[in-house]
């Protein structure tokens, strides 16, 4: 990026995890993420969203269980962009515990959370067995 010109930011790196999302290589997205941190670029909630996007769309069991530590760990507030991420996270990990309490603090947040998880399971990339577990913390 340096040879072109391009500011290294949070935002031409978040730009960057999105167009690995759009082709749900979380590999190299994780890659760029690692890149960003040894630069000592602070990831925000559009970073976090991004990849735990992009780890949900490719099915990177361990990418997405790394990243939400990550965002759990940190003293980051949350939006929705984030909180949906997470939840797709915990969706892919196949964890009703941790789309509950993911779902707690959508809710403590002012979320719409009923709506947010209907949204969810209805969305393209879902699997049954997805939609299934999704409906399971709705009821």
């Amino acid at each position: 990026m340096r040879k072109t010109g391009i500011r290294r930011n949070v935002k031409t790196f978040t730009a960057m995890i999105d167009a690995c999302s759009a082709e749900r290589n979380s590999h190299e997205a994780l890659a760029v993420f690692d890149e960003m941190k040894t630069l000592g670029v602070h990831p925000n909630q559009y970073t976090f969203a991004s990849l735990l996007n992009c780890c949900a769309r490719a099915r990177d069991v361990n990418g997405a269980r790394d990243v939400l530590t990550l965002v759990l760990q940190s003293d980051m507030e949350y939006d929705l962009g984030l909180l949906v991420g997470m939840l797709q996270a915990c969706v892919v990990l196949n964890d009703v515990s941790r789309i509950v309490q993911i779902a707690n603090l959508a809710e403590k947040a002012g979320y719409d959370v009923e709506n947010t998880l209907h949204r969810l399971a209805l969305s393209q990339d879902r699997s049954l067995q997805e939609v299934e577990l999704i409906m399971t913390v709705l009821d």
